[in-house]
């Protein structure tokens, strides 16, 4: 299933998968099952934490109710904005669960309001890797470029912009070198004012298709590179964020890091369409893509990457294009800045954060009768749940 589901987002067939989730039945409340139930408590019984702590909401509510009826707090880690893919109608009793959102109340209250009580949402800040919570100075960031030469052997000058092009780690087919190969057609490599990054993922065939695309301009101009570490996508980001920007799609963990480097962003919604790089799969879907997009009215944008997207626009690193005229527009901005954005939101350090939250958690629990009764009971070789769940 998650092939499939790499498939479909390496063709950026985001019509297929809303209707797929439409036809499973997927953005409904989500009713616990007996079996899941039980799975999530045996493995709970054998590995005994001192809290959970679980990401996914589509399967968040077997972990949710395990946990209550054990006797562990639950953390539930917000990875998008939107909460429109939350599987329950209200809030749960449990309070030893808390959900950790990424930005301040003023921002994610709204979202959070119907399905968590005021007492389980806890601000921790955008769950992004360690890395992004480092604070550099201009002078470090100016420094990244020599670093960034060694790691992805490619070469930023200081007089040049960067534009970094992220796909994502599956490598979602992206139009846009070949929409700065036809700008800068003809162009010296002196009267091209940046270098652009293109970060292809997994996929093979993009970046064989883009290295074809990048001979058409003076060579560094556009960059294809394969899977890159993410440490040095940080530091893309960072030299980014001090003129240039980047072009990428709005999901949740990309909209989190972009928050911390504050990079400006121009957030890809063109629909992709069939070209010979794609291959007979990726055509096929892209056909199929059209069609339940235009004849069964399916949005082509997933909710999700919507939302985080409007997040971004809202904070003043964003814009959102549909079509190569709104793109040449909003990349003219990006070669005219040179500092990065500042938001309108408090951005609080991940890495810091949660460890205190985790610590909260279990000092709540150490005093709390109830919790230590269940502890203790599930715990006792005798006990009942032993026996049901083995």
């Amino acid at each position: 299933m998650q092939n499939i589901f790499n498939i479909l987002l390496q063709s950026k067939a985001y019509a297929v998968i809303n209707f797929l989730r439409w036809a499973s039945g997927m953005s409904g409340v989500y009713n616990v099952k007996e079996d899941e139930l039980k799975k999530v408590m045996r493995r709970l019984l054998l590995v005994n934490p001192a809290v959970v702590v679980e990401t996914i909401e589509a399967v968040s509510e077997p972990v949710i109710k395990a946990s209550e009826l054990l006797g562990i707090p639950c953390l539930h880690i917000a990875t998008d904005l939107d909460r429109k893919c939350t599987v329950r109608d209200k809030p749960h009793e449990y309070n030893h669960f808390k959900s950790c959102i990424p930005y301040s109340e003023d921002v994610m209250t709204p979202r959070v309001s119907k399905t968590e009580k005021p007492s389980q949402i806890v601000v921790v800040g955008p769950p992004t890797k360690r890395v992004y919570d480092i604070e550099r100075s201009p002078q470090q960031i100016r420094d990244l470029r020599k670093e960034l030469e060694k790691e992805i052997k490619v070469k930023i000058p200081e007089n040049k912009k960067l534009i970094v092009i992220s796909t994502g780690s599956n490598g979602s087919y992206s139009p846009y070198p070949e929409f700065l190969a036809e700008k800068y057609a003809g162009k010296s490599g002196e009267e091209v004012p940046f270098v652009c990054v293109v970060l292809c993922g997994s996929n093979t065939e993009y970046f064989n298709h883009t290295s074809k695309v990048s001979s058409r301009l003076p060579p560094g101009v556009i960059a294809p590179c394969k899977l890159v570490a993410p440490e040095a996508v940080e530091k893309l980001y960072r030299v980014a964020s001090h003129g240039g920007g980047v072009i990428a799609k709005g999901g949740g963990l990309t909209v989190y890091e972009l928050s911390k480097c504050v990079a400006r962003t121009i957030f890809d919604n063109i629909a992709s369409r069939p070209s010979i790089h794609m291959g007979f799969s990726g055509n096929c879907l892209s056909l199929l893509n059209w069609i339940i997009k235009n004849v069964l009215r399916f949005n082509d944008v997933l909710p999700w990457e919507k939302v985080n997207q409007e997040f971004a626009i809202n904070q003043g690193f964003g814009a959102s294009v549909s079509t190569k005229s709104d793109f040449f527009r909003e990349f003219d901005k990006l070669l005219a800045s040179e500092n990065p954005v500042k938001l309108k939101t408090n951005v609080m350090k991940f890495s810091e954060r949660l460890p205190e939250v985790i610590s909260q958690a279990k000092q709540a629990a150490a005093t709390d009768p109830e919790l230590i009764r269940k502890r203790q009971f599930v715990l006792d070789p005798k006990s009942a749940a032993k026996v049901i769940f083995n």
